[in-house]
């Protein structure tokens, strides 16, 4: 009877360990930071856009052609998103949290790089514009992935009554991160060319200069998020018919909640789109 008893106490104590949360502090900053600086890297190709439609598309007589190719350059990153959200949404759950941010970071950083040290088309040609192009998908890509992997890190590290500030931090830094960017922008047209006593600097190589800022602040997002305490990580199952029963019920469980889902789908739409018009 004693043995009897001695074993069934003894199993729920292996299964139902308690998981520890991290610091709201660390995770709250090194997940906004982090956010902050990819969509700065993300949308400040938006506000250079007219000088990257002469460098790096075929000369026209319209100078319009090039501004319409560099906006769709601009918008097919966002193709990339859904698909970014879902290889790295997968990556996440397998491996955790915290080294799916660091990747984002990684591919963004890398996406940024390639546009800053791109060849223009007069240099290279094509090869320029692929070269553009192929950084924007990256850059589509690590966004996509970004937003889910450190949304979750938010909420999986909050108190259960405070999950919707630790959430907020994320839609609030791509604001604050659009924010900057216009600021960096004005303040380059205003003041290089005045600096440089060059007012073609801006064409020539001043663009350039945002994208090495984002690549420079880099190596300090990615050490935020790797200071993280690894107990911010949601346990991993390992038990086939948990995970099973788990991706059964997603779709059950967006069908339940479809109304709250466009809702948020709108409210998105209607912070977001104003920092891309």
């Amino acid at each position: 009877m004693a043995e009897t008893l001695t074993t069934t106490s003894a199993v729920p104590t292996e299964t139902t360990a308690p998981v520890k949360k991290a610091g709201g502090r660390r995770v709250i900053f090194a997940s906004a930071f982090g956010s902050a600086l990819e969509f700065f890297d993300f949308g400040v190709y938006n506000f250079f856009v007219v000088y990257i439609g002469v460098l790096f598309f075929p000369p026209s007589s319209d100078p319009n052609i090039g501004l319409l190719l560099a906006f769709a350059t601009f918008g097919v990153s966002f193709f990339m998103r859904p698909l970014g959200g879902i290889l790295i949404g997968v990556y996440a759950d397998r491996f955790g949290r915290k080294p799916a941010m660091v990747l984002t970071i990684g591919l963004m950083s890398l996406g940024t790089l390639m546009i800053g040290v791109a060849p223009t088309y007069a240099s290279a040609g094509y090869w320029g514009t692929i070269t553009l192009v192929l950084a924007r998908l990256i850059q589509g890509i690590a966004a996509g992935g970004e937003v889910g992997a450190s949304m979750s890190m938010l909420v999986e590290s909050a108190p259960d009554n405070r999950r919707g500030f630790y959430s907020s931090w994320q839609l609030a830094t791509q604001g604050l991160a659009t924010t900057f960017g216009g600021l960096v922008a004005i303040g380059l047209t205003a003041y290089l060319p005045v600096i440089t006593n060059s007012p073609d600097v801006m064409g020539e190589w001043g663009w350039r200069v945002p994208f090495f800022i984002g690549v420079a602040l880099a190596p300090i997002g990615c050490w935020l998020r790797l200071s993280l305490e690894k107990e911010v990580m949601p346990p991993r199952t390992t038990a086939k018919n948990q995970t099973d029963t788990a991706h059964q019920s997603t779709f059950k469980t967006l069908m339940e909640h479809k109304q709250f889902i466009c809702t948020g789908v709108l409210l998105t739409i209607g912070s977001t789109l104003p920092g891309y018009r």
